[in-house]
């Protein structure tokens, strides 16, 4: 903006013309927007002085410019020039006569707060505008006008509010803060209390200390209820520091507790001390919710406070007598004596008193049981006895609409957790003793109610439904004429979906309609809300419509009932209905198509032929209403326009045309396709295989995926009608999706497989189409057992096909075998051919024939392939003929270094065979003490040999070469010339071991663990470590109840090998069953925590010449031990105990060396997803640690591995800072906002913050 363009703007500022002036005032505010302007001191001056000019205008309009002219000046001047202008609005605000132009000025000044640190490029820094503004604030809030000081309050809120860490000498507002308890004026205390918890979280440690000593001990002065306004202030103050840092107050709370105990109990008997007992209460709450830990020990207290609160209603007598164990409801109640009690439950509605405020306790107590079942799930079974029936009976006698949905809300959250912590037998038990008593009550509370309160019950029954789906069938008689009533409720959405939740999930859960009028009132309701505008509504009612296809129709085989079945025409009108119509929300088109799939697979023999006119006639004779009157007319022929199944197909296929309904249209189809009602649906997929086969070259992958498993129930509905032609182009159009995509390739492997059943003539064309592509993905290095468990399974049927062809197909895999360049390959091969010669006895010999010849190939690469055949003979337990020359072969491959892997492999398949002495031979070479190199090859055969036992239900292994086995195991494992990979073969073995014979190996589990020799506890709970599958086994009982508690006594060994040991056992048995170890965390925990400590004597010093060189032997135990707590924390964090233990090894491990902070990194971030306010008080311990990883330089010779790793610690701290960083009230603690202004966010790391920041929202989907 030139001199010429400023001057002419603030001569018009100047104007006497009102119209001028504004106009002037809004260019000004335009050009001062602008990123180009650049302003001297001269120009900032005169605009400044302009500004502050207009700021008194007396039109309103050019002020309230003004106004926003002075935020945006925060940006383009400088601190001098900044200084000056709040040093003018604050004298104005507290030297002005006229009350309008102080409050002008405070607004002002208002702004310019607000206004700091907002722009990017600003010329003064939050930091700089707090060393001048500070004084200044602290200046209006020891004035001794009250308006002043009121007002100075409310701008050193907001400034504290944006910037609080950056406010200088905070110990001194903070004690003026305190000095205003005493103040007469409510609204000057207030607004210090809240400037006092804005503070809190920055204050230093001793002053934050010794301000809540001196507030404790002053409540401690007063003790009952004898200064109760002075108490109440003190406690309010409390609240306020909790909520803004009361995870700092962990040296107070149990005094805290104590005093909000007794001032409870206190005030409870006195008629004024409402308003103390609601501060106490909401103390409480903070307590629970920002020192869990803490206050834990205290649970039942508050608990057992937090009930007699709820039912605190002294204008309410007959709530006051209520009895502990009072039972809900009585089962043998007459509907007499029903209506009465519904009766006394309008009274009690009717009842008010606009001066009683006892509401305000009931509504904090609600809040507190909320958040005491919030932070304590892991104890809710222990408080749900006495929680729960005072949570049901308060939400039926409350009066007030608010307290009552608090109530809800608290219930609902009790039970979340009965439905997350499903597993505990006790609390499910106690739910289920109560769950139809509950409904029934809730069933009689929602009539004559409010809105919002129905909402709240019908939320309660949902999830109770949800949960206990036979419990809707109890309350359905019920609720009946209710549902109906709010279903024809328009001015209510949120009811309405509330409702059809409701029923959706009753519906559900019914095994068959046990009131059929009901049903049918019910039904009705539903499909006119099918057909609303209202799209979260007819969505749902879509989906309620799904469910009631099962309960009009409950078995297919059989018709419809007749008192449902005028039901099925005006279902199928619906659906039709909204199908039609193009302009509908997405959700409820994909709803629609759902709800016509579904309707059509399980009724939709009933629009063929002539049975659409038979259900015309069952509408019609249905009790008539208005709905029913709309839809039929006076006298029309309904006749003419009534659904038929082609109809409908049409529409869903025409639905393939649009890329938003092609998802939902194509499971459609199939689902369609796939009834058990085999619906006559040919004609019309004719026209869709073309749009279906167009498909499979889009790129979106749940598509192409999609449109396979379209076209395979395709080939399945048209059974052999499908022409040669037509077939093969859907074959060379699927045949490249055969690729590193598992997911598209198992989809196809399913289409051909069904092909090969509909079309068996075609088969073996079909295998020879697509046998390239076969090999393909066999030789594809992400090929999974899934995978390949699939392509064998595709094969071994379409074999069982066309028989004739089996040594052909075989030949051919086998010569791919040879000819593989990788060791997948290869075993994917070999497994291939012997499950094809498997059924066989010709192809078993034709095999076993050319693995003799082609073993001989110097070849290594045909060698491992034949050697993996040889294993997979063995697993498939071929009958063969040369089984000595078989083995002489494998022995012969044991010396060369290259293929002696696979020969103990293939020696340790062989030896699985049932009969067979190979495992004799295998066992006898391993009771001879002769060559080490030929007893390890023979425990990788022994190895081989009893995992594919213990896997493998065709093989069986004696009892007595069970306990041979064992002894030679011990015996070698004692062998102290073994290594460490000698020694975990012998441990697998041994765990294979138990899992064939459990009852023979585990006896000998004891002595080993209770051997004084570290090796054979090692062997043991290795064993046991591998004993512990993911999948269901008998040996399950036997470790849970004995073995896993006895090794995991082990943590505490002193020797460190086998700490670690019994650690990983910990590991992977949480993470493969977690049964085994839930009973165990107690005493697990405190041994693993001192497994993440350092260990100086485990540290050793080796001298290498010149240099000497540090080799830390715990440091794999660390890792483990880590790793070990990121699975428990990942499994069940709220069972975990000493949560605060967990958080204080996690941060002393960021100090640790690299694999550790890396792993500790991780932690951190998975800890503040799920418990934030933990290391809200652990951020300025952090700041440390952090700053030393993020600072830290390689040298200057580096190798480029070495940057490498520096740059991963980088970036996985930096994710550990953005996840603390989005932690609510960590800018509040100085420490760790200092760290991210001068360290995260300055030069040389902002940018790779914020790339982590966009990693993290693009992960996230925002």
């Amino acid at each position: 903006m030139s001199s010429v363009a400023l001057n002419l703007i603030l001569d018009k500022i100047s104007s006497a013309d009102k119209d001028f002036r504004y106009m002037a005032t809004s260019d000004l505010a335009r050009e001062l927007k602008s990123s180009h302007l650049v302003l001297d001191d001269f120009e900032t001056q005169k605009i400044i002085s302009a500004v502050l000019k207009q700021l008194n205008d007396s039109s309103g309009d050019i002020s309230g410019l003004a106004n926003t002219c002075l935020g945006t000046l925060v940006g383009k001047v400088d601190a001098k020039h900044l200084d000056s202008m709040c040093a003018v609005l604050l004298d104005q605000m507290k030297g002005d006569k006229d009350g309008m132009r102080r409050d002008i000025a405070y607004l002002g000044v208002k702004t310019v707060i607000q206004s700091i640190g907002v722009y990017d490029h600003a010329r003064v820094t939050a930091l700089g505008a707090a060393e001048f503004l500070g004084p200044r604030l602290m200046a209006c809030v020891v004035d001794d006008k009250e308006e002043v000081t009121l007002n100075g309050y409310d701008l050193l809120l907001v400034f504290l509010t944006q910037h609080g860490p950056l406010f200088p000498d905070m110990c001194a507002i903070a004690d003026t803060c305190v000095g205003e308890f005493d103040n007469a004026r409510p609204g000057i205390r207030k607004k210090a209390m809240q400037c006092l918890g804005k503070m809190a979280a920055s204050l230093p440690g001793k002053h934050f200390d010794g301000l809540c000593r001196k507030i404790l001990e002053n409540m401690r002065q007063h003790p009952g209820t004898s200064a109760m306004n002075k108490i109440q202030t003190m406690m309010m103050a409390m609240s306020y520091i909790a909520r803004g840092a009361g995870y700092r107050m962990d040296a107070h709370i149990q005094e805290l507790l104590s005093l909000c105990f007794d001032f409870v109990g206190a005030a409870l008997e006195d008629e004024d001390g409402v308003d103390l007992v609601e501060s106490c209460l909401v103390v409480l709450e903070l307590c629970v919710s920002k020192c869990s830990g803490s206050t834990e020990n205290k649970r039942s207290d508050i608990a057992k406070v937090a009930g007699r609160c709820i039912r605190y209603d002294p204008n309410y007598a007959a709530d006051s007598d209520m009895e502990e164990d009072e039972p809900l409801v009585d089962s043998d109640m007459g509907d007499e004596e029903e209506q009465e009690e519904e009766e006394d439950y309008d009274d009690e509605d009717a009842f008010s008193d606009d001066d009683d405020s006892s509401w305000k306790v009931r509504r904090a107590a609600s809040k507190l049981i909320c958040t005491e079942v919030k932070q304590y799930p892991a104890h809710v079974s222990d408080l749900y006895d006495l929680l729960q029936p005072i949570l049901i009976k308060r939400a039926i006698s409350e009066r007030e609409d608010t307290v009552r949905q608090d109530i809800f809300n608290s219930y609902l959250e009790l039970l979340k957790v009965v439905d997350a912590d499903s597993k505990d037998d006790e609390l499910v038990q106690k739910f289920d003793r109560d769950a139809e008593d509950v409904v029934v009550k809730f069933a009689r509370l929602v009539k004559k109610q409010t809105v919002q309160t129905k909402c709240c019950v019908y939320k309660a029954l949902h999830s109770m439904v949800v949960m206990r789906p036979a419990l809707f069938s109890l309350v359905l008689p019920k609720l009946s004429s209710d549902i109906v009533a709010c279903l024809q409720e328009d001015s209510a959405f949120a009811l309405q979906v509330q409702v059809l939740e409701c029923i959706e999930a009753g519906f559900d859960g019914m095994p068959g309609p046990d009131n059929e009028e009901d049903l049918v009132k019910i039904s009705e309701e539903v499909l006119e809300c099918a057909k609303k505008k209202y799209f979260a509504s007819a969505a749902i009612a879509l989906k309620t419509c799904r469910r009631l296809v099962h309960l009009i129709r409950p078995d297919v085989s059989q018709p419809v009932p007749q008192n449902l079945a005028g039901l099925v025409l005006p279902l199928f009108l619906t659906i039709s209905d909204v199908l039609s119509v193009s302009d509908k929300p997405q959700e409820v088109k994909n709803a629609a198509i759902d709800c016509a799939a579904e309707s059509l697979a399980w009724m939709g023999d009933l629009l063929e032929g002539t049975q659409v006119e038979a259900l015309a006639k069952d509408f019609a004779a249905m009790p008539s209403n208005t709905k029913r009157a709309k839809i039929q007319g006076p006298s029309e022929d309904y006749t003419g326009h009534l659904p038929r199944l082609k109809d409908i197909v049409a529409v869903l296929i025409e639905k393939l045309n649009n890329e938003t309904t092609r998802l939902s249209a194509l499971r459609a189809l199939k689902k369609i396709i796939d009834s058990p009602l085999h619906l006559d649906v040919q004609d019309a997929l004719d026209d869709a295989i073309s749009s279906i086969k167009s498909y499979l070259k889009k790129l979106d992958r749940q598509l192409r995926i999609l449109s396979v498993e379209t076209l395979s129930s395709v080939i399945t509905c048209k059974d052999g009608a499908l022409g040669s032609e037509e077939l093969n182009s859907i074959i060379d159009e699927l045949a490249p999706l055969i690729s590193d995509d598992l997911g598209v390739s198992n989809a196809v492997m399913d289409f051909l497989e069904n092909a090969a059943d509909t079309h068996p003539d075609m088969a073996f064309s079909m295998l020879e189409r697509v046998f390239s592509n076969i090999q393909q993905l066999m030789s594809s290095p992400t090929l999974q057992k899934a995978s390949l468990e699939k392509l064998r399974g595709f094969l071994s049927k379409t074999l069982n096909q066309i028989p004739a062809h089996r040594q052909e197909v075989i030949e051919k895999m086998f010569n791919f075998g040879m000819q593989a360049n990788s060791k997948n390959a290869s075993i994917s091969a070999a497994t291939c051919v012997a499950q094809l010669a498997q059924p066989s006895q010709d192809a078993c010999h034709f095999v076993e024939r050319e693995v003799l010849e082609a073993i001989k190939n110097p070849a290594q690469d045909v060698k491992i392939f034949c050697l993996y055949c040889i294993k997979d003979m063995g697993v498939y337990q071929f009958s063969l003929n040369k089984e000595a020359e078989l083995r002489q072969a494998v022995l012969d491959c044991l010396p060369e270094e290259a293929t002696s892997e696979a020969a103990a492999i293939a020696l340790g398949g062989l030896a699985s065979k049932n009969s067979s002495d190979h495992l004799d031979f295998v066992l006898g070479n391993l009771s001879q003490t002769g060559d080490k190199k030929n007893q390890y090859h023979m425990l990788k055969a022994l190895n081989e040999g009893l995992e594919i036992v213990s896997s493998n239900d065709a093989c069986n292994l004696d009892p007595s070469k069970i306990r041979r086995i064992v002894e030679i195991l011990i015996e070698r494992n004692a062998d102290d010339q073994n290594n460490e990979e000698v020694r975990s073969i012998i441990a697998d073995c041994y765990g294979h071991a138990s899992l064939i014979a459990p009852d023979v190996v585990l006896p000998t589990f004891a002595e080993q663990l209770k051997s004084p020799n570290s090796r054979s506890k090692i062997m043991a709970l290795m064993g046991l470590r591998n004993a512990t599958l993911e999948s269901e086994h008998r040996i399950d009982d036997l470790l849970a109840a004995t073995w896993i508690p006895e090794a995991l006594q082990l943590m505490s060994d002193p020797d460190v090998s086998v700490r670690r040991a019994a650690t990983l056992l910990l590991s992977l048995a949480a993470h493969n069953k977690f049964k085994l170890v839930a009973p165990l965390l107690a005493t697990s925990t405190p041994p693993l925590l001192e497994q993440t400590k350092p260990d100086p004597n485990l540290v050793r010093v080796i001298n290498l010449g010149p240099f000497k060189h540090k080799v830390d032997d715990g440091l794999e135990q660390r890792k483990s031990a880590f790793d070990c707590l990121g699975i428990l924390i990942s499994k069940c964090w709220n069972r975990l105990p000493e949560h605060d233990a967990i958080a204080d090894a996690i941060v002393s491990g960021c100090t640790d060396q690299y694999d550790v902070k890396l792993k500790c990194h991780d932690l951190i971030i998975s800890i503040a997803n799920q418990d934030p306010i933990l290391l809200l008080s652990r951020l300025e311990r952090m700041v440390d640690p952090f700053t030393s990883t993020l600072t830290a330089k390689v040298k200057s010779d580096a190798v480029r591995q070495e940057v490498d790793r520096n740059e991963d610690m980088i970036r996985s701290c930096l994710r550990a800072v953005d996840a603390l960083e989005r932690i609510e009230g960590a800018s509040d603690v100085i420490g760790w906002k200092t760290f991210i202004d001068t360290c995260v966010k300055s030069k040389p790391l902002l940018d790779k913050y914020m790339g982590i920041v966009r990693e993290r929202k693009q992960a996230e989907g925002i």
